[in-house]
């Protein structure tokens, strides 16, 4: 099992390492893109909530959630999006089907640890304009940020546990303006940036057990960034339509690597929850987390250049989220044994566009099925939301996200009994 296991994972890591065009938004063109990875489909099924965690299934998005796990775990998942775009000038719809994340994580005598791949963000656009006398001028971006991790977390005392976790971040982003003027000259810019660096979580759970049936769960999630590089090549090409005669083309390159703007940091994440859980029955819980613009607003430019006004802020939210399980020891209804759960998630991007700050909600449900043998799930997940809204120079996108992972649970490592 372990060597299937493994297999699996290298291909869809692979797989997931040299995807393109994951997500369809306007608001990915600026920074290096928006952020994708909301947790596994057990997470994003509850709005996102970190807290929520049992000893076969941690949280991804909590390293310190290791420390309770029994139970090798091995995690796997996908997710199909419609976006509907709406602008002045109508509605368009785009569908995007990505692979999410695979993980693994394993106990051991004193602390629990995983890892995995995961996408970090994405960039995914593509915008054409015209203008009253003609001009047209075309946007295309794609391309991705993923995640290498590898976290553990123990139980220091009692009820009180700490985690940490590395992440390398690398991936291509590439953008593609094209300036098309009723007459005169027309001009292509293809920018391709190669990012890669470190980043960091350090986070911490209290747990205090009430009459013996409720557990009240604190929790505290940093999110930390070193520099990180980017080599980033630019390409110009001018063309010049001549009447009767073969256009003119000028083309030159400009390698930015020499300049002292070759590295940023990410945006630093802080992230509170509380949690009440009645054991094998229900949670519920919620978090609220602000994160800096990193260094974003010096380092980035408006790749667009059509004299829009782009501000990077401060992003912050707010996410809800419940799941339930009628009767875990149910032996005659399956429908008993099922994890229903919902949620619900606001927030604001850190980015201002023509003085219109930009936010983001989203509405969930998701079932978890229990698979006949050992304490193996399929889970599957639902979402509405939308982001932005139909003003000047922005759109409103509008969302519905269908996911699904399957999460199984075993002991690997057993002692024999017999020779």
């Amino acid at each position: 099992m372990i060597q299937k296991i493994l297999s699996v994972f290298l291909l869809l890591g692979f797989i997931t390492a040299n995807a393109q065009e994951n997500t369809s938004s306007q608001y990915s063109l600026h920074g290096i893109g928006i952020k994708r990875f909301r947790g596994t489909v057990a997470n994003t099924s509850t709005g996102g909530v970190s807290l929520f965690s049992n000893p076969v299934a941690p949280s991804i998005l909590n390293p310190a959630t290791y420390a309770d796990l029994k139970r090798t775990s091995f995690s796997a998942g996908g997710s199909f999006t419609k976006t509907t775009l709406e602008g002045n000038g109508g509605s368009n719809n785009v569908n995007n089907a990505t692979f999410d994340y695979l993980s693994i994580a394993i106990p051991s005598k004193i602390l629990g640890f995983g890892f995995g791949i995961v996408p970090h963000s994405s960039v995914g656009n593509d915008l054409t304009t015209i203008s009253d006398n003609g001009d047209r001028e075309e946007v295309q971006g794609a391309g991705d940020v993923n995640r290498l991790y590898f976290g553990l977390g123990s139980k220091i005392y009692k009820g009180f546990k700490v985690g940490a976790e590395l992440r390398y971040n690398f991936g291509r982003l590439k953008n593609v303006s094209l300036k098309n003027p009723s007459s005169g000259i027309s001009r292509q810019i293809t920018e391709q940036t190669d990012v890669s660096g470190f980043s960091y979580v350090l986070s911490g759970i209290y747990d205090l057990e009430i009459k013996e049936k409720y557990t009240l769960r604190a929790s505290y999630v940093y999110e930390g960034s070193s520099t990180h590089d980017f080599e980033n090549v630019e390409e110009i090409v001018n063309v010049q339509i001549n009447d009767g005669r073969e256009p003119t083309i000028d083309s030159s390159n400009r390698d930015f690597n020499d300049s002292a703007d070759r590295s940023f940091e990410l945006p630093t994440t802080s992230t509170f929850g509380l949690a009440l859980t009645r054991n094998d029955k229900w949670s519920i819980g919620g978090e609220a987390f602000i994160s800096s613009n990193g260094d974003f607003k010096d380092r980035f430019k408006n790749r667009n250049e059509n004299g829009t006004s782009i501000v990077f802020k401060r992003a912050y939210g707010v996410r809800f989220g419940g799941e339930i399980i009628p009767n875990v020891n149910s032996l005659t209804n399956y429908l008993s044994l099922v994890n229903y759960r919902a949620g619900f998630r606001y927030e604001s991007l850190g980015l201002q566009i023509n003085n219109t700050e930009i936010n983001e909600f989203g509405i969930s449900f998701g079932l978890g099925f229990p698979l006949p043998r050992g304490n193996s799930n399929l889970d599957v997940g639902f979402e509405y939301g939308a982001r932005g809204e139909n003003s000047s120079g922005t759109i409103k996108e509008k969302f519905i996200n269908f996911s699904i992972g399957l999460s199984l649970s075993d002991k690997w490592f057993r002692k024999r009994k017999y020779n």
